[in-house]
C-alpha cells in the first residue's frame, strides 16, 4: 500500500480512494494513468478524458464550468486576489521566527564508561 493515500473497498466491485491533500491525489491520477494497460477500462477512461472531453461537456446544458480548455490544462499563475496574496506572504514572513539551523543539529555527546554512568558536560548544560 502506498502511504499517501487510502484505500477502501466498499463493495465487491466499488474502491474508494482517499487522499490528504490535493497534490496526493494529483499524483495517484499520474501514476494511475501511467500504468493503465493498454485496452483495458481504466485505459479508455484517460484516453476519453482529454481536451476532447472538455469541449463535448461544455456543450451539456448542466455544465456550469468554463468552455476554454487553456483555462482547465495551463499552470495556475493568477489568482483572484493576487495583490492580498503577497501582503499575506510578506505578513507570513514577517512574524516567522529565523532559527539557526546548527543549533538544531547539534550532537548530544554522552560518554559511557564501565560504570554505565554518563559524563556530564556543563558546557553542553
Amino acid at each position: 500500500m502506498n502511504s499517501y493515500y487510502q484505500k477502501s473497498v466498499l463493495r465487491a466491485n466499488r474502491t474508494a480512494f482517499m487522499f490528504d491533500s490535493l497534490s496526493d491525489y494529483n499524483k495517484f491520477i499520474d501514476e494511475v494513468s501511467n500504468s493503465a494497460p493498454n485496452g483495458s477500462r481504466a485505459r479508455q477512461q484517460f484516453d476519453d478524458f482529454g481536451q476532447d472531453y472538455i469541449n463535448r461537456t461544455a456543450r451539456d446544458s448542466n455544465w456550469y464550468g468554463t468552455s476554454d480548455v487553456n483555462l482547465i490544462t495551463e499552470n495556475i499563475d493568477t489568482y483572484l486576489f493576487n495583490n492580498e496574496l503577497d501582503s499575506y506572504l510578506n505578513n507570513v514572513r514577517s512574524r516567522t521566527v529565523a532559527l539557526d539551523i546548527i543549533d538544531l543539529d547539534q550532537q548530544k555527546s554522552i560518554k559511557f564508561t564501565e560504570q554505565e554512568i554518563g559524563v556530564f558536560s556543563f558546557d553542553l548544560a
